[in-house]
């Protein structure tokens, strides 16, 4: 595994966990970063050279005059992928960074071979009653960016790091036991530098804010009916950040597209159920017809 440093119109940070062939793509979602596949990714290696990436404004990766909007983030990724990687890739997302690999996919089709969403971003159907009291404070806050940014400090200054993951983790995963000690120290890392970093919070917003505008069911439908790179979808049924009700209709709507259900797994399955999510992927593989693109 190598940590590098690479300029894409200012430092980027990713991690290379090695393999030969090509390449796969891990794309973190909404408050992540490279740590979020630490469990995954040096599993995945056997299917060709995997790199994750943390997003402009997210991890390691500073703004540095760069959008945290979805729309420039898979602008971003298609620099990445032609300057870094040299190709075309296999996009693996999770939550936020499943949408953003859906519009590179949409967009720039001829930079995706493959698309594996797990628990992707989408638009579903929920009571009120139903959303998590801090997700609801949160986009609100992404519409008024100085209540949210008074919010997030609040939070930053009322939680040591460890608390903060571990707030994080009670939301996203289904069994917050089952993450081990190293995979939940990394994140703690990760969430005591965000706490150094001026400019986290208002990246924070800005994704989110982006995220919910692009989820309105007309422009998401429009995402979803341009993509034509072989898919696997992946939903855990314990989700309680995006329902699974909304990758089920998501494959209502795409039936050639490969959907798989992890029983009892929550938001976060790379981190949950590694094994699993990886065997998915390599049936995937063997199993989808890739063609090559050109740009156009």
């Amino acid at each position: 595994m190598d940590s590098f440093t690479v300029d894409v119109d200012g430092p980027v940070h990713a991690i290379d966990y090695g393999g030969q062939g090509d390449p796969l793509l891990l794309v973190h979602g909404l408050g992540g970063s490279v740590a979020n596949w630490i469990e995954l990714g040096p599993r995945l290696t056997s299917l060709g050279r995997v790199v994750a990436v943390d997003l402009p404004g997210f991890g390691r990766t500073p703004p540095a005059g760069r959008s945290a909007h979805i729309d420039a983030q898979q602008a971003f990724l298609a620099r990445f992928i032609g300057s870094v990687l040299g190709g075309p890739v296999t996009l693996v997302g999770n939550s936020m960074g499943g949408l953003i690999a859906m519009l590179q996919a949409a967009r720039r089709p001829e930079l995706v071979r493959r698309l594996v969403l797990l628990d992707p971003a989408a638009p579903a159907p929920m009571e009120w009653r139903s959303i998590d009291r801090n997700m609801f404070v949160m986009a609100f806050g992404s519409f008024a960016p100085p209540f949210g940014k008074a919010v997030l400090n609040a939070v930053d200054r009322s939680m040591t790091p460890a608390q903060r993951v571990a707030e994080s983790f009670a939301l996203v995963t289904a069994d917050p036991g089952g993450i081990g000690k190293e995979t939940t120290a990394a994140h703690v890392t990760v969430a005591a530098e965000r706490r150094t970093q001026p400019w986290a919070n208002t990246s924070f917003l800005t994704a989110y804010r982006s995220i919910l505008v692009r989820l309105l069911p007309h422009r998401y439908r429009e995402v979803v009916d341009s993509i034509s790179a072989p898919t696997l979808l992946v939903h855990g049924t314990a989700d309680r950040v995006v329902p699974y009700v909304a990758s089920a209709r998501l494959a209502g709507r795409k039936p050639d597209w490969d959907f798989q259900t992890l029983e009892g797994a929550g938001h976060v399955p790379m981190l949950e159920r590694p094994d699993e999510v990886c065997k998915m992927v390599a049936e995937f593989f063997e199993n989808a017809t890739v063609v090559e693109r050109q740009a156009t």
